[in-house]
């Protein structure tokens, strides 16, 4: 029974702005170039035959000169791994493609409409189709050919409801036939799946590139056959991204709020908390004010990036607020209660309801839309 070895990931959007990173967006750009090229050194000490990309590669239609070259130089370094990429809707095959040009021998780019390559020295077949611009609403897939040879299929897409940006269901992955559906555009990892008897999975990102993209980030490794896809997720991420809630309330100084933080900076972030990036929302009610630009200038010092959000409340005594005969203290009590009983999710919401209602007791509310 035919068996192979691969590598699939997606989503590396190489060249991305990472405006929110400020003067670290430069070096963050080359780290997740730097990732890509662990990727393809994975590939070589393997001795991987096959790699899938399925999409969004590049984070743009036209990146620029040096990075197209150095993602070039890279795929040109496997000279025996044979390259599938189905472009997506940031780096579509269009008339600015990075993909233009002469590629090394061993990469193939799929086209607007699907197709197959059949590789002569593994028993293969690669089905993909790519973006030709920003959005794709075609729905069209291809049935794989029922011999003895592993059928691939490699996509950027969308799986379940509607969708520009390739709509793919269910039932006609299902209907595919294929042996393995290699997903790109969801940036989270989805577990492989099946559609029918038809394996198909998300490797998500590999790495992550903002607070919407927390947790480990990596890549599928593993082999493939007849009615079974044993492929693992392999973490590649170099940094992390960390969204974390904090509760300051009765805190009584700098010093205690600010080791109340970095408390939690090294529990979510292990013995190597240092190297990942952290967005940290402070909330609660500490006993004095506190300074959290200060605080977050003092642990910058510490970590490659940190961003500390101001949900605290005004150091008051809610308690004695509660007991006021006046709108403040109805206002307070009414929020309290609701916030007693109310669950993880809207906890936070109410949080900030409370919040932004004392200062606008006390002063001017400015809507921070971070």
């Amino acid at each position: 029974m035919p068996q192979i070895e691969l590598l699939h990931c997606a989503d590396g959007h190489l060249g991305a702005d990472n405006a929110y990173l400020g003067e670290r967006a430069v070096t963050r750009r080359t780290e997740v170039l730097r990732t890509f090229e662990r990727i393809l050194e994975l590939c070589r000490t393997r001795q991987i035959p096959l790699l899938l990309i399925a999409g969004d590669l590049f984070d743009r239609e036209e990146p620029a000169r040096e990075l197209r070259q150095a993602v070039l130089e890279g795929f040109a370094s496997l000279p025996q791994t044979h390259i599938f990429l189905a472009a997506g809707n940031h780096d579509p095959v269009s008339a600015v493609s990075p993909y233009r040009g002469v590629l090394p021998e061993q990469v193939h780019v799929f086209g607007r409409d699907v197709s197959y390559v059949e590789l002569q020295d593994l028993p293969v077949r690669v089905y993909g189709a790519s973006f030709d611009h920003a959005y794709c609403d075609a729905t069209q897939l291809p049935v794989a050919v029922p011999d003895e040879r592993l059928n691939l299929l490699v996509l950027h897409g969308d799986v379940g409801g509607s969708s520009r940006y390739r709509p793919l269901s269910i039932p006609d992955l299902a209907r595919t036939g294929m042996d393995y559906v290699a997903l790109g555009h969801v940036h989270a990892f989805s577990g492989i799946q099946l559609a029918g008897n038809v394996p198909y999975a998300y490797a998500g990102c590999f790495e992550g590139q903002g607070f919407d993209e927390t947790g480990e980030k990596g890549v599928l490794l593993g082999s493939v056959q007849k009615g079974r896809a044993d492929l693992e997720f392999y973490p590649t991420a170099g940094r992390n991204h960390t969204v974390l809630r904090v509760d300051l309330t009765g805190t009584g100084s700098n010093d205690e709020a600010g080791s109340r933080l970095l408390s939690a900076l090294q529990k979510a972030g292990g013995k190597d908390w240092p190297r990942h990036l952290y967005k940290v929302i402070a909330h609660g009610a500490p006993s004095v004010p506190i300074d959290l630009d200060l605080i977050s200038a003092r642990l910058g010092e510490s970590v490659y990036f940190l961003k500390i959000r101001d949900e605290l409340f005004p150091a008051l005594d809610l308690k004695q607020l509660e007991s006021e005969i006046s709108l403040r203290g109805f206002f307070v009590k009414n929020l309290r209660q609701r916030m007693e009983s109310a669950d993880s999710q809207s906890l936070p919401q109410l949080e900030e309801a409370l919040r932004l209602g004392l200062t606008a007791f006390e002063t001017e509310v400015r809507y921070r839309a971070d």
